[in-house]
C-alpha cells in the first residue's frame, strides 16, 4: 500500500512538472490530459492528493490516481482566468477501477461564462433618465467545481443609477418641454428638468407652455390699444373707452371714461397713481382719475398737431407730436405746453428715465434733458418703431430687429433679429433682463435676453395680433387687435 501511494504521488508531481503551468496566459487555456486508470482492486486506500491546476486559469488538470479499489479524487480544476475568459476546458480526470470519476475531471471549466453578478445594477435606464454609465458585464465567470470565482464576477462598480435618475432626467434639448404640477419646464443641458418660469402657470399648462389668461373681452370692441399697469390694475384704451381690469382678472373690467372725441381714437396711455393720461386722435392730451369720473382735456393742438408718444414723470407729461415734429412738456394739471425741441422727422414714440427723454427721429435715436436743451445723437436706425428704457440702456425696434445702446451713447448691439420682428407693430417692453414684444400675422408674444440670444415664444395661436405690451415682476400683459386683454407668465 505504501508503494502504491508513493507511486501515485510521484506520478502526480511528474505530470504537474510536465504541464509547465507558468507558461499559460489568462487568454490561452488547454485541455487537461486524462488521468491514468487506477489498477488497484478493492480496498479502502486513501484518496490521492488534490491536483493543483495550472496557474492563471488552465483547464482542469488530470486527477491523481486513487488507491487500489479506492475512489480517485479528481483534480480541482484550474483557477478561472483572472481577466479574459478562455475557451471551455475539460480535464478528463482518471477513472479508477471500481472508483468514481474524479470530481474535477469531467467538469467543464465554465470560466468563460459571464458571472451572473456582472451586470451593473445601475445599467437600467432611470425613469425619464439616461442610462447608467456602469453596468458592464463582469469579465470573470463562474468557477469550475472546486475552482475560484473569477475576479470580474463581482457587481460592476459603475452600475449606479444614471445621472438622470430619481425619475427626473431627460435627454438635453432646450425645446423639449413638459408640464409638472402646473409648472412649465424645459430640459436643461445637464439632463434635468428645470422650471421655465418663476412660478406656476396663471392658467393652464399645456405641452410645456403656460396658456395665456383672458383678462377682458368685449365683443363690441374690435381693437384694444395701449396698455399700462400699476401694482393692482392694467389700464388700456379702446376706440370708445378707457378701461381698467384687475391684474388677477377677478372682478372684471371697469370703464373709466367713455367716448369723448369725435374721432374716438386713443393711444399712448400712461398713469401716475392719480390719473390716467392719453393722447387722442383729435390732437388732444386728456386725463381721467384712476377711480373714474370726469375726464379733462389738458391740451388741444392746432393742425398739423398730432400728439402720439406720451410719458409721465415728476408732475409733467412729455409728448411727442408727430405732426409738429416736436417734443413738448405739459403739467399734469394742464396749462400751456413748453416745446423742448423741434425740427424732428416723424417722431412717434417716447420714453424717459426720469432725467431725459429718449425718442426716435426716423433715422436716429436721440436723447434730450427733460428741462430742454441740446439734443444728443445716440444711434442710427433704419426706421423707427417702439422705444423703451431700463437699466442704463435705450431699447428700440426697427426694420432690422430690436437694438439697445447705453444712455450715454456708444456702439449699439442687436438684441434680437427674429424673423417674426418683420411683422412687429406693438410697442416693446423690458424688465432689464429680457425684452418683450408682440407680433401680427404670426400672432405671437415673445421675449429675448437683453444681452442678445434666441427669442422664446411665450404665447402663440392668439387669434389676433398683439398691439401693446407691458410687464411686471411675474407677468406679461398685452392687448390684441380683436379687443382682448391677455396675460401670461413671463
Amino acid at each position: 500500500m505504501t508503494k502504491i501511494r508513493v507511486l501515485t504521488i510521484s506520478l502526480a508531481i511528474l505530470f504537474l512538472a510536465g504541464c509547465g503551468g507558468d507558461q499559460f496566459s489568462s487568454n490561452s487555456l488547454t485541455e487537461g490530459d486524462s488521468g491514468p486508470e487506477a489498477t488497484g482492486g478493492s480496498g479502502t486506500g486513501d484518496s490521492g492528493p488534490m491536483g493543483s491546476g495550472a496557474k492563471d486559469g488552465t483547464g482542469g488538470s488530470t486527477g491523481a490516481t486513487g488507491g487500489v479499489g479506492g475512489a480517485s479524487i479528481g483534480g480541482t480544476g484550474g483557477q478561472v482566468a483572472q481577466e479574459d475568459a478562455g475557451p471551455t476546458d475539460s480535464g478528463s480526470g482518471g477513472t479508477s477501477t471500481g472508483g468514481v470519476t474524479a470530481s474535477g475531471g469531467t467538469q467543464p471549466n465554465t470560466g468563460g461564462t459571464p458571472n451572473t453578478g456582472g451586470s451593473g445594477s445601475g445599467g437600467t435606464q432611470a425613469t425619464g433618465g439616461v442610462t447608467g454609465s456602469g453596468g458592464v458585464t463582469g469579465s470573470g465567470g463562474t468557477a469550475s467545481t472546486g475552482g475560484v470565482t473569477g475576479s470580474g464576477g463581482t457587481t460592476s462598480t459603475g452600475g449606479a443609477t444614471g445621472s438622470g435618475g430619481t425619475g427626473s432626467g431627460c435627454t438635453p434639448n432646450p425645446v423639449l418641454t413638459q408640464c409638472s404640477n402646473g409648472m412649465a419646464q424645459f430640459c436643461a443641458p445637464d439632463g434635468q428638468w428645470q422650471d421655465a418660469l418663476s412660478g406656476a402657470c396663471f392658467g393652464t399648462c399645456h405641452n410645456g407652455m403656460c396658456l395665456p389668461v383672458l383678462l377682458d373681452q368685449d365683443p363690441n370692441q374690435k381693437w384694444a390699444g395701449s396698455v399700462t399697469i400699476d401694482d393692482t390694475f392694467a389700464y388700456f384704451a379702446t376706440p370708445k373707452e378707457i378701461k381698467k381690469v384687475p391684474l388677477s382678472g377677478v372682478g372684471g373690467s371697469t370703464v373709466l371714461v367713455g367716448a369723448v372725441s369725435p374721432l374716438q381714437t386713443y393711444s399712448n396711455l400712461a398713469v401716475d397713481g392719480v390719473n390716467a393720461y392719453w393722447t387722442n386722435g383729435g390732437g388732444r392730451v386728456m386725463s381721467v382719475p384712476l377711480t373714474g369720473g370726469i375726464n379733462t382735456t389738458l391740451y388741444t393742438g392746432t393742425p398739423p398737431s398730432q400728439p402720439t408718444g406720451l410719458v409721465v414723470s415728476g408732475g409733467f407729461i412729455y409728448v411727442a407730436d408727430r405732426g409738429l415734429g416736436s417734443v413738448m412738456s405739459l403739467a399734469t394739471t394742464g396749462g400751456s405746453p413748453t416745446t423742448l425741441t423741434s425740427g424732428l422727422n416723424l417722431v412717434a414714440y417716447l420714453a424717459t428715465d426720469g432725467q431725459s427723454a429718449y425718442f426716435g427721429n426716423i433715422t436716429e435715436i436721440d436723447k434730450l434733458p427733460l428741462t430742454g436743451g441740446t439734443r444728443t445723437f445716440l444711434a442710427a436706425t433704419t426706421s423707427m418703431g417702439s422705444i423703451t428704457v431700463d437699466g442704463g440702456y435705450v431699447y428700440w425696434s426697427d426694420g432690422s430687429g430690436i437694438h439697445r445702446v447705453p444712455f450715454d451713447g456708444g456702439q449699439p448691439t442687436l438684441v434680437s433679429n427674429d424673423t417674426s420682428l418683420s411683422l412687429i407693430y406693438t410697442n416693446i417692453a423690458t424688465d432689464g433682463v429680457n425684452v418683450y414684444w408682440g407680433t401680427s400675422g404670426t400672432n405671437l408674444v415673445m421675449k429675448a435676453p437683453v444681452v442678445g440670444g434666441p427669442a422664446t415664444i411665450l404665447a402663440s395661436n392668439l387669434g389676433a395680433g398683439a398691439t401693446s405690451i407691458a410687464v411686471d415682476a411675474t407677468a406679461v400683459y398685452w392687448t390684441q387687435s380683436n379687443g382682448n386683454v391677455m396675460k401670461t407668465n413671463k
